[in-house]
């Protein structure tokens, strides 16, 4: 199903709506327009991640634009 709501694939049959509206999610992109996020988990392609780290990826808090803030991360999710 989170393939399907994230675009990975493509449902063989129901509707997906968003606040009340019919709508097609086609790629990832028009998922992640619209909030839509999923971390792939796999134990060989990423080490193990933290609870801030999971929940702030694809959306890292940043120092200079380059650098991710940590302390800015734990803010906003604790």
């Amino acid at each position: 199903m989170m393939n399907i709501l994230y675009g990975l694939y493509k449902a063989d049959r129901g509707d997906i709506f968003y606040k009340g509206e019919l709508i097609k999610i086609n790629r990832p992109i028009d998922a992640i327009n619209i909030r839509i996020c999923m971390v792939h988990q796999h134990f060989m392609l990423v080490p193990a991640l933290s609870i801030t780290e999971n929940v702030i990826t694809g959306a890292e808090p940043t120092k200079d634009g380059l650098f991710i803030d940590k302390n800015a991360a734990r803010e906003r999710v604790f």
